[in-house]
């Protein structure tokens, strides 16, 4: 049989007997709470409703009657002839909305006008020798505040620390695999050369 493309989900409004409500005629001093008895369990769970359920596990720590758990096992993973309902995973109504859109931008990673602002620091500061005339011709090169440029020689100093460490981790993580391919052939070196001494 062929499975359908597309499967469409239809919410029933209220299927448990408990939470039918209606319009109360008298009002009682002393309020009984629902009573989550079997017979009411199986009613719920043969229309597809968990209400009940929820608060019979809450009262027993368990399912002591076999009669429910059968019927739940329907509810899992019965067939549309065993019951007119299954469980599906769906996401929380609670949880937050995803609205999608562009992946959010790393503001720490430098632009391009930090780059040119680092580029041109370092070339005064060759040329001037102290780090406070840098930055104040920077200022008046670029036409931005001292705080801007300050901020943009930052970012461009802490991702080149970055990019030399990935590049170290990556040097040491070489060597340490070269050495490993070197011990395992060592190794099988000397077995061969003991397999060939004993034959002999």
């Amino acid at each position: 049989m062929k499975r359908p493309s597309r499967e469409h989900l239809r919410p029933v409004k209220n299927p448990g007997i408990t939470e039918k409500r209606f319009k109360r005629l008298f009002r009682r001093t002393n309020q009984v709470g629902m009573v989550a008895h079997a017979s009411v369990v199986l009613a719920d769970l043969r229309r597809g409703s968990l209400s009940s359920l929820d608060r019979y596990l809450a009262k027993n720590k368990g399912i002591p009657d076999r009669k429910i758990a059968l019927e739940l096992r329907k509810l899992i993973s019965g067939t549309s002839a065993r019951s007119h309902y299954r469980l599906v995973v769906v996401e929380h109504p609670g949880a937050p909305k995803d609205f999608g859109g562009r992946p959010p931008v790393d503001k720490t990673a430098p632009s391009d006008r930090d780059r040119q602002i680092a580029s041109r620091y370092e070339e005064l500061l060759a040329t001037e020798g102290k780090a406070y005339l840098a930055v104040e011709m920077a200022v008046h090169a670029f036409g931005l505040s001292k705080s801007t440029i300050i901020r943009a020689i930052q970012k461009v100093k802490h991702a080149e620390r970055e990019f030399a460490e990935r590049v170290k981790m990556a040097a040491v993580k070489q060597i340490q695999s070269d050495a490993t391919i070197q011990r395992r052939s060592a190794a099988l070196e000397k077995l061969r050369t003991g397999r060939k001494k004993g034959r002999e």
